[in-house]
């Protein structure tokens, strides 16, 4: 197990439901997205707010529910506030916990399996976002793009930072699988936020991949990420 004095926490004892995930973890505006809810006393959720005054850029089209999940339509607006949202759900047992929502501008692509082996790699534009799930302990997702001559690329992950368990590592390689740089926290200083970030200049035009998966090899339904 991990410790430190930076490992604070508060426990709360409570009847009542609780929201252990969302998926995907935000959304591009000016786009609609379903997100899967998973929890637990979800039954009979009535409606979806967002906490902080942000409320007008999301639209909820359609909400559905059962004992340990929840469907969620929303309709993010063209010019709804970039940035973290905190989204609550308000079910027959009452509000569960918040849970974050990111709104970003880039194009946005789901993770799709099969694409841990190098030749599943999935393709993806450049920029974009990127939104996965390490579905089980061993996964690894893999991406392959096209970068220029002389381009520099960032790719940074979120997922802890939207409250996701996942411990992020960052592997790059190049199109005949040499392993070009790697990352595990991008800032090893920072223990309350483990995402991972890479930054690579690429001295050739040429196809690449990424792969990302749980430090550990972790993994599970709750596991997603943006990068």
């Amino acid at each position: 197990g991990r410790g430190n004095p930076d490992f604070v926490y508060q426990l709360t004892i409570r009847p009542g439901p609780y929201l252990a995930s969302i998926f995907p973890l935000g959304a591009q505006r000016g786009t609609s997205s379903e997100l899967m809810v998973r929890g637990q006393m979800l039954t009979g959720a009535k409606r979806l707010e967002v906490e902080g005054g942000l409320g007008q850029g999301l639209e909820v089209k359609g909400l559905s529910s059962a004992l340990d999940a929840a469907t969620v339509q929303v309709k993010v607006a063209k010019d709804a506030t970039l940035g973290l949202y905190h989204l609550r759900l308000l079910t027959r047992a009452g509000w569960p916990n918040p849970a974050k929502f990111f709104v970003g501008d880039l194009p946005e692509l789901i993770e799709a399996e099969p694409n841990d082996a190098p030749g599943q790699a999935q393709r993806a534009g450049v920029p974009a976002t990127i939104n996965g799930r390490i579905e089980r302990k061993g996964d690894l997702d893999r991406f392959c793009f096209t970068a220029g001559a002389g381009e520099q690329l960032v790719f940074d992950v979120k997922a802890e930072e939207l409250g996701s368990p996942l411990d992020t590592h960052l592997t790059l390689f190049d199109a005949k699988g040499s392993e070009l740089a790697s990352n595990d926290d991008a800032d090893p200083n920072n223990r309350l936020n483990r995402d991972a970030r890479l930054e690579f200049s690429f001295r050739e035009a040429g196809d690449y991949s990424l792969a990302i998966r749980d430090l550990s090899r972790l993994g599970g339904s709750d596991y997603g990420y943006r990068q």
